[in-house]
């Protein structure tokens, strides 16, 4: 499903067929590495343009979407879908999908434009606002940022980056304090 983001992204920039269709080969096949230099530009342009269009697009969205009514859900993603080709695939996406279903695709196909870009998934035990969510795309500008909600957090943010735990949770904190041992005098 996400190839149509790679064919609007395309049609909307005016590629040639040829460069996206090869885009997508090397996108299906999982590796960019080994393409034309048209092909390669064309997915460096469209992993930028997904870290600074569609994911601010998407953090602007009520963090309820999935529960909210049928025609309120399709008033929102009408407006989404009324400024780009990109967002009017991303919005049927949004439709069609879960948010989580969305948003893991989107991960899915940043890594495989560009395997170099790191990866960040910041869990918080409350939904975070959409300029919270800016603040932190801006601190981790080079990585593809995903945010999760984890209700047994008692507070403060658990950061993935790459795979590695940064613990900044007060849960973590506790868990801590717990394993220190104490010595007798």
């Amino acid at each position: 499903m996400m190839s149509g983001i790679v064919v609007a992204y395309g049609a909307e920039e005016g590629t040639e067929a040829a460069t996206v269709a090869e885009l997508l080969k090397g996108v299906v096949a999982g590796s960019t590495h080994r393409l034309s230099v048209a092909a390669q530009g064309l997915a460096r342009r469209l992993a930028a343009n997904i870290n600074s269009e569609l994911l601010p697009a998407f953090d602007a969205l009520p963090n309820d979407l999935g529960l909210l009514p049928a025609k309120d859900r399709v008033d929102i993603l009408k407006n989404l879908s009324q400024t780009s080709l990109v967002n009017r695939w991303f919005g049927y996406l949004l439709n069609v999908s879960t948010v989580h279903q969305t948003q893991s695709g989107l991960a899915k196909l940043a890594r495989r434009l560009n395997p170099e870009q790191g990866s960040v998934i910041i869990k918080s035990p409350v939904a975070l606002d959409a300029n919270f969510k800016k603040a932190i795309r801006k601190h981790f500008r080079t990585d593809f940022v995903t945010f999760a909600t984890d209700i047994n957090l008692l507070g403060g943010l658990m950061i993935y980056r790459n795979g590695r735990l940064i613990d900044h949770s007060w849960l973590g904190k506790i868990k801590a304090l717990s394993s220190i041992k104490t010595s007798k005098s």
